[in-house]
């Protein structure tokens, strides 16, 4: 039985190089994507996350935003559930001596469009896919924070947009408190 040889003399140009094997790979897919999640894998780790948070808000949590009629906001980073869906907690802190309750539909998830100055020109309500929270009806006792776990089709924006957490109380429904989205821009 006689060795392989190289076609190549040794000192040829094509002696460096490197010669490859093929073979044939089952039929798989080669783009790595993720599926997209089940509604009960969705709530499962929303739930899971929004224990994290509970146990430890320090490590979670991102600074608090100064209060505003009583209210302080503060955020985790966004997660990635799946290709189309994203998750984050909100924390809403109640700063005052009396119960406050949140506006029904509170927190809400906003698309706020900019001018090239920062000045909003437009916002647009984003649906919430999916919702989970500590707060009984909306009621934050004195001192208290409760949490929301908010899961929300990622939009495409532009430059000129972000994504903006709204939380209103019932008695300053007009002068709600507002934070953007980490990783929104």
């Amino acid at each position: 039985m006689t060795e392989p040889r190289s076609p190549d003399p040794p000192n040829s140009d094509n002696a460096s190089i490197t010669q490859a094997a093929f073979t044939d790979l089952p039929d798989t897919k080669r783009v790595s994507s993720k599926r997209a999640m089940t509604d009960s894998e969705i709530s499962k780790t929303s739930n899971k996350r929004l224990a994290d948070v509970l146990r430890d808000p320090k490590k979670h949590l991102g600074t608090w935003t100064p209060q505003l009629h009583g209210l302080e906001l503060s955020l985790t980073r966004i997660t990635d559930l799946d290709a189309e869906n994203r998750l984050v907690i909100i924390g809403i802190r109640n700063s005052t001596t009396s119960n406050l309750r949140l506006v029904q539909g509170s927190p809400e998830l906003q698309i706020q469009t900019l001018d090239k100055d920062g000045n909003s020109l437009l916002t647009s309500k984003l649906d919430i896919r999916y919702l989970e929270t500590t707060a009984f009806e909306g009621l934050l006792l004195p001192g208290s924070t409760t949490f929301h776990a908010l899961v929300y089709k990622a939009p495409t924006l532009g430059t000129n947009q972000k994504i903006r957490v709204v939380v209103a109380q019932s008695n300053a429904a007009d002068a709600p408190i507002s934070a953007a989205l980490n990783g929104s821009k």
